[in-house]
């Protein structure tokens, strides 16, 4: 399979974009024929059209082919599949329709007569070709589907079709194929258990923002992903996502109006790409389900496809600001099938036993030994050894140490880390998520009846939701007490009670994020841990 594709994009490459294009510019020969000046004119003018239309024609057909198929469009490479939406909807082939137009518009523009009639007879050829071959290939290999086809769909153009998508998209996907096999020596594992036709939905664990990606290099869907609403008050991310048609969603609350576009896009035939974790966890380790995911689920009666995303949580944890390149693999499980009869907690732990457990036992391994421990604080924000807070340091670009008992690690290539000190316990290995455990055993500061908690935040900005951005208001600290929230700026105080705040949540790994219900806050943190105050608000019942 691999072998045949590597060859096709080179016949596909070699033959129609470089040989045709290279023997039409060699065999030109003008003075056939000698036009006025005017007639001229218009002639190179509507070569120029011809060309231009051809080209993006042809080149967008390509890109979708090879978005639904994994081939190029070729007379003679019949792919596994075959597209059947924008320019598909509207010619059957519609690559070799825009590439005749782009060569008579080529031909034309160079003025040769003879030219142009061998362009012509070279394109009656090539659709000769098709009827006799590709046609009875695929009556052959797809039977009533591409008869069916062929009753909407005509030879070579009808003006009404389906929209399809953007060339953005189609752009992208090769570009995330590319980058899936050039930076990450990535693997795919059970391609054969997605459905040939459209409308799946693929139900994947999280762990990077490169997930779409990997997901998408390998499924040949046309995928529209969830994301979260706040990414739209940018108006550049906006147009990128709507572009790329994602389906906005709501964090922390219900949202029927993106589950009713869920089922909707899949009913059409389109195919949805869902992350029900909804964040990336901050150790690797699995995030919970939201409630009510099985309702969801069995709402859902196109096929159901679990992706398990493996070795991507040490590609960028989410505690770093730099990226490595890593060992990924991508796994395709067979339908998930859905029991009516099953409760929301059977349904989640046999999902999770389907997504998580790969990348459980997958062996992890870094390429790139350039600051590794970049952030690392952000996770370890108390010491695993001796519990003290604030007093994990980066050592080098491998190395973490406390200030307080002067405990030693060192990051591994395998996303693990070797206790170096004290000597006594020197040699010990575990991976992030254990060390990680050792934090969360150690008690915190207990909440005071009167005064403020224990800790305070290091500087950080606080900002306001206005005109869909955020907006900076103050620079200075914050602290808490049982009934509210204090932000102590350089020129004011702002106050924010716990009965009026809906949520509190941690949209990055410097970013808290305080929703009331009419405004939401940020606060960006230029020292400490944000993961510190989101463990401390949960302990205290206080993050909504």
């Amino acid at each position: 399979m691999v072998e045949n594709r590597a060859k096709n994009y080179l016949i596909h490459l070699l033959f129609y974009w470089l040989a045709v294009p290279l023997a039409i510019i060699l065999l030109n020969k003008p003075g056939m024929y000698y036009p006025t000046a005017y007639v001229k004119i218009l002639i190179k003018f509507f070569s120029i059209i011809l060309i231009l239309l051809g080209f993006f024609l042809a080149i967008k057909s390509s890109l979708l082919h090879f978005m639904k198929t994994g081939y190029l469009p070729s007379i003679f490479f019949i792919p596994p599949r075959f597209p059947q939406t924008g320019f598909y909807s509207h010619s059957r082939h519609p690559f070799f329709l825009g590439y005749g137009l782009f060569l008579m518009g080529g031909a034309g523009f160079l003025g040769d007569l003879g030219l142009d009639i061998g362009v012509l007879v070279f394109i009656i050829l090539i659709y000769f070709s098709l009827y006799i071959f590709k046609e009875s290939s695929y009556n052959h290999i797809f039977e009533d589907e591409y008869k069916s086809y062929r009753k909407r769909v005509p030879f070579f153009y009808k003006i009404r079709g389906e929209k399809g998508p953007s060339i953005l998209k189609l752009i992208a996907y090769p570009a995330f194929f590319l980058l899936s096999k050039i930076l990450f020596p990535v693997d795919s594992e059970g391609t054969q258990n997605i459905p040939e036709g459209e409308g799946v939905l693929f139900i994947s664990n999280h762990l990077s923002y490169l997930d779409p990606i990997f997901i998408s290099a390998f499924c040949h869907h046309d995928l529209k992903f969830f994301t979260t609403a706040d990414i739209y008050n940018n108006k550049f991310f906006a147009f990128i996502l709507k572009k790329m048609d994602t389906i906005p969603v709501k964090k922390y609350q219900r949202d029927p109006r993106a589950l009713r576009k869920l089922l909707r896009t899949l009913r059409k035939g389109d195919s949805v790409g869902y992350f029900p974790e909804g964040k990336r966890s901050w150790t690797g380790e699995p995030e919970s389900f939201p409630d009510g995911i099985s309702r969801v689920l069995k709402l859902v009666r196109q096929p159901i496809i679990p992706v398990s995303l493996c070795g991507l949580d040490s590609f960028m944890p989410r505690w770093s600001d730099s990226w490595r390149r890593t060992k990924a693999k991508v796994i395709y499980h067979k339908p998930f099938k859905i029991d009516r009869k099953e409760n929301d907690e059977q349904i989640r732990k046999r999902l999770s036993k389907v997504l998580h457990s790969p990348n459980k036992n997958f062996q992890h391994r870094i390429y790139t030994s350039r600051h590794l421990n970049q952030g690392i604080e952000r996770l370890f924000w108390r010491c695993p050894e001796c519990g003290k807070i604030n007093s994990i340091r980066e050592k080098g670009q491998r190395g973490l140490f406390c200030e307080d008992c002067e405990s030693e690690w060192l990051l591994t290539d395998d996303h693990k880390m070797v206790k170096i000190r004290p000597k006594d316990k020197a040699g010990l290995v575990k991976s992030i998520p254990e060390w990680y455990q050792k934090v969360k055993e150690y008690p915190l500061p207990e909440l005071p009846e009167n005064g403020y908690y224990k800790l305070k935040s290091g500087l950080c900005i606080l900002k306001k939701k206005m005109d869909q951005s955020f907006q900076k208001l103050d620079k200075g600290y914050f602290t808490f007490n049982s009934e509210r929230l204090i932000f102590f700026g350089r020129g004011k105080q702002f106050t924010f009670s716990f009965s009026n705040i809906d949520h509190i949540s941690d949209p990055g790994n410097k970013t808290i994020q305080v929703t009331l219900v009419e405004n939401q806050y940020r606060l960006l943190l230029l020292e400490g841990s944000t993961l510190k105050w989101m463990t401390i608000f949960d302990e205290f019942d206080l993050s909504g």
